[in-house]
């Protein structure tokens, strides 16, 4: 009975030194865990450069923080300020209440070497496809064409039944063809200079013009020929 007792005794003596043993090994990988991690922060945070390297004559640049602020020196008192990633209030607000002296001449400072943002161009974005105003002649005169193309084929439906639709739809996608080959040759003259593509739209245009009329007066004829019949 002893023998097993102290058997017994033994088993959970050596459990419990197992335990401890793990526990220590949890306790020793979270150390170093943690110690990486903090290091790991630490690389980062001196890697990080200063966002205003003009102002290190009065202010010179410390460390990062954890969080998304800066810590300064003063170069006149050697106090350290934090502030945010994005304003200078506090680097203000010290320089006034510590050196006002000094004030005046650091906002000047900061109006100087402030970052100005570009102003974008209005006329240098309008492209060839459309003018200062947003139009574009082509497009208008295509959009003409096409209502006209409509009404036309809105007409017809009404007049004349839905047996000759198919001979005015054959018509109308030739229209519509020759519009977008004119819209075509436009598109490469885009890249050529300002007067040449001048010409090349004038001249587009008045063949657009010229199908429109031509089409128009076989519309009538059309139209003729079905009243006599």
């Amino acid at each position: 009975h002893d023998i097993g007792m102290e058997s017994i005794t033994n088993s959970n003596q050596w459990t419990d030194k197992k335990l401890e043993k793990n526990i220590c090994r949890k306790r020793n990988t979270e150390k170093t865990e943690t110690e990486k991690n903090v290091r790991e922060n630490e690389i980062l945070l001196k890697n990080r450069r200063n966002p205003w390297p003009y102002i290190d004559q009065y202010y010179k640049f410390n460390t990062w923080t954890t969080g998304k602020s800066i810590q300064f020196l003063c170069d006149l008192c050697s106090k350290p300020i934090s502030c945010g990633h994005d304003t200078r209030s506090n680097l203000k607000q010290h320089m006034r209440n510590k050196h006002l002296s000094y004030y005046e001449e650091f906002l000047m400072f900061l109006s100087k070497n402030r970052k100005k943002k570009k102003r974008v161009n209005k006329k240098k974005v309008a492209t060839l496809e459309g003018d200062s105003c947003g139009s574009n002649p082509v497009k208008r005169q295509s959009g003409k064409i096409r209502s006209i193309l409509q009404q036309q084929r809105s007409l017809r439906e009404r007049g004349f039944g839905h047996e000759k639709v198919g001979k005015w739809e054959k018509e109308a996608t030739v229209m519509s063809s020759i519009t977008a080959l004119a819209w075509k040759s436009l598109t490469i003259a885009k890249l050529r200079k300002q007067q040449q593509w001048k010409r090349k739209l004038k001249h587009q245009i008045n063949f657009i013009l010229q199908l429109k009329k031509i089409y128009i007066y076989n519309v009538l004829q059309f139209h003729r020929i079905t009243w006599y019949i």
